[in-house]
């Protein structure tokens, strides 16, 4: 199966040493099934049943092993993660919601987040909202991030943890490590926007005057 470019570029950022792989709002569960059949354990989420009753029969289809995930029907934002997740390096994917939804998933999660687990984030817009709240309320801490365009669309993908060392930030970091034309664009466009949220929002001039000092600093 083909994947697009940003659900390849999420599966690459899974930690190899991942025991436990939590798949939430799976959807059609492209990104848990890449690791069936692995010594990786899935646990695929999603709180439509329509949509695990036919993943659980394509899974069960496909894979060898059917011990080695589990399809369960739940809302992400109440589902009790300790359940599963006891004394295992857990990865979970929290990726194509909205910021509010993702924000509530991730904020359940670490009332059983441990030291050894590791959260891969990307969601669909409002990133600069996603990190605020992280920093405000969160003690997580960045390990990777990347920035992946795919049709037009600029997708940031964070790698987060308790005990990296760069912190997380309002624009990202680790984004502009590499710039190229990707990046380039990017904060062309974030730019635009934030200048047009200028008139309405005090707080868009702060944002704003950071992207295009990050600009006026990178060499493309």
């Amino acid at each position: 199966m083909n994947l697009s470019r940003r659900l390849q570029k999420i599966i690459n950022l899974v930690p190899e040493n991942t025991q436990v792989l939590w798949d939430i709002c799976c959807d059609h569960g492209l990104i848990g099934s890449q690791f069936l059949n692995s010594k990786v354990n899935v646990i695929f989420i999603d709180r439509v049943e329509s949509i695990t009753s036919k993943l659980k029969l394509k899974l069960a289809a496909n894979s060898t092993d059917l011990s080695s995930y589990k399809v369960m029907t739940a809302n992400a934002i109440e589902y009790d993660y300790a359940k599963l997740s006891t004394n295992k390096r857990n990865t979970y994917i929290v990726a194509g919601v909205g910021t509010d939804v993702g924000l509530n998933i991730i904020l359940q999660i670490l009332k059983s987040f441990t030291l050894n687990d590791t959260l891969v984030v990307s969601l669909h817009k409002n990133n600069v909202k996603l990190r605020q709240r992280l920093i405000k309320e969160t003690d997580l801490r960045l390990k990777d991030e990347v920035l992946v365009e795919e049709q037009g669309k600029y997708y940031e993908i964070m790698v987060l943890d308790l005990v990296a060392v760069e912190k997380i930030t309002e624009i990202g970091s680790l984004l502009w490590e590499r710039p190229g034309k990707v990046q380039e664009n990017y904060l062309y466009k974030q730019l635009s926007y934030y200048k047009n949220k200028l008139p309405f929002e005090a707080k868009a001039q702060a944002i704003y005057d950071q992207y295009a000092q990050k600009l006026g600093s990178l060499d493309f």
